[in-house]
């Protein structure tokens, strides 16, 4: 009895612990890569950085470019942790779909978008326009701070932007 009682606070410490990282989406779907974008303002070329990490299970890729014309790319190793750490930051941070917010014209703006994959399956996509203080698109949570987890995941991402 005293055993069992042992064994069912165990399993329900492991459960609520915060270091176990279940790699899947509240529907039970895996997660396997993560694609983040961000699209720089319309500024002129040699100015302007946009880029796109794509994370894997084992891998980081980057490439960043300059109205299509590439300017960088570099590949980096990914341990599990880190990329089940991402996955888990997709609820942290309430990275969800919205009714889509409709641009009334503003211009110049930043973007950013996620998606993420179930091996080819897309399984999420959502983007957002940062405009004029508005915040457009059908993407909602708090981008920027997921970004910024992906964005310290990159080695060096300031001297691969400038």
């Amino acid at each position: 009895m005293k055993t069992a009682f042992i064994f069912n606070l165990l399993i329900v410490f492991l459960l609520a612990s915060p270091v176990t990282l279940i790699n899947q989406t509240k529907n039970d779907v895996e997660i396997t890569k993560i694609i983040y974008h961000f699209g720089d303002a319309s500024v002129p070329p040699p100015y302007h950085r946009s880029y796109t990490v794509e994370l894997n299970k084992d891998s980081l890729n980057i490439v960043v470019n300059s109205y299509g014309d590439i300017l960088a790319k570099a590949s980096y190793q990914l341990d599990s942790l880190q990329f089940d750490s991402i996955v888990a930051n997709i609820d942290k941070y309430k990275i969800k779909n919205q009714k889509n917010k409709q641009n009334r014209g503003c211009t110049g703006g930043t973007s950013e978008s996620i998606s993420y994959f179930n091996g080819d399956e897309k399984i999420f996509y959502g983007y957002v326009y940062h405009c004029g203080g508005t915040d457009f698109g059908d993407l909602e949570g708090e981008v920027r701070s997921f970004a910024q987890e992906i964005r310290l995941l990159v080695p060096k991402l300031d001297s691969l932007l400038f």
